[in-house]
């Protein structure tokens, strides 16, 4: 339980500074601390990323969001009212991360992270 609370609240901080600040991360993302980011661990971060931006929700109006949401749902597929769902979301991760894994090694630095959610450090 603490360690979601952690992540609520690192990832509250990060939406708020992320783009003002270029916070990194990979603090949210690499789980084992690692320095790089792997399928499984995008998954948990892909997760953690729409509980933030879409609190309960199953689908989102992408003009809505904030600027990082709207990053974070980048790729995804949007119905013809504007709409991401959950299920796209996460059913896109894979080739999420395949965009995002620009040297094609199977995982994610910090910058190919950072880069793939326009985001700075």
């Amino acid at each position: 339980m603490h360690v979601k609370l952690a992540i609520a609240a690192a990832l509250f901080a990060w939406a708020g500074a992320a783009h003002a600040q270029g916070i990194d991360l990979m603090q949210f993302a690499d789980g084992d601390g690692d320095g790089k980011v792997t399928p499984a661990e995008y998954v948990a971060f892909s997760q953690q990323t729409w509980d933030y931006f879409a609190p309960g929700l199953d689908k989102v109006e992408v003009s809505k969001l904030e600027p990082i949401g709207q990053a974070a749902v980048k790729g995804v597929q949007v119905d013809a009212a504007g709409f991401v769902t959950k299920a796209d979301y996460l059913a896109s991760d894979d080739a999420r991360f395949k965009a995002a894994d620009t040297n094609h090694d199977g995982t994610l630095s910090g910058a190919e992270l950072n880069a793939s959610m326009g985001n700075a450090p």
